[in-house]
């Protein structure tokens, strides 16, 4: 499994810490770091761009994978063949609302919300397809497909953030699923809020 670590040219110890990370052998590890700073949408692109694998995962700096992610998703698209981006839900945590523990549920026990590319133009709200960033997940050719992450000012919507007008370019093409209801990531609330991406 590979997988790709990219430091946006931030001026704190992330490259330190990112690059003497031990990690198991079983990952073969890529480190980038971004000359300047690209912002998500182009250290997205950049590091997709640079991998080999044909499905994508993304994990955002502030969150964290569930144990059971990265097997759950492998499974999911092996039960659903036609979809090309898979989104989860995540427990939401912050000062207020710390981790939890969460009991792993089989995937045929969970409840799979396919979005077909026809629904696409009756979206009228940018969370009609509400997807988790980290944990998200599609394949290169989809995001390929929709020509990748856009920059503000280039997306379908202009207050769209950066996943979700990826996520609906995606589904404007291909199916996607959703299972709402089964976090695989926690996500941290207060981050993110008020910067400009």
């Amino acid at each position: 499994m590979a997988v790709t670590l990219i430091d946006d040219a931030s001026t704190d110890e992330t490259w330190r810490v990112i690059t003497s990370f031990d990690w198991d052998q079983r990952f073969d590890v890529k480190h980038m770091r971004n000359a300047e700073n690209l912002r998500q949408y182009g250290s997205l692109n950049r590091a997709i761009d640079a991998s080999e694998n044909d499905l994508i995962v993304v994990l955002n700096d502030d969150d964290a994978l569930f144990p059971d992610a990265l097997e759950k998703i492998v499974m999911a698209y092996e039960r659903e063949e036609r979809i090309f981006m898979l989104g989860w839900g995540s427990l939401w945590i912050d000062e207020a609302h710390p981790f939890r523990e969460r009991e792993s549920v089989a995937l045929e026990n969970l409840e799979l919300t396919l979005y077909e590319t026809e629904e696409v133009p009756r979206y009228r709200d940018l969370s009609d397809l509400n997807i988790t960033h980290s944990s998200s997940s599609f394949f290169k050719v989809a995001w390929a497909a929709a020509g990748g992450y856009r920059k503000k000012g280039n997306r379908i919507h202009p207050d769209a953030p950066e996943d979700r007008d990826f996520q609906m370019r995606v589904n404007a093409l291909h199916p996607v699923g959703v299972y709402r209801d089964y976090p695989l990531a926690l996500w941290r609330s207060d981050s993110t809020h008020g910067h400009e991406y």
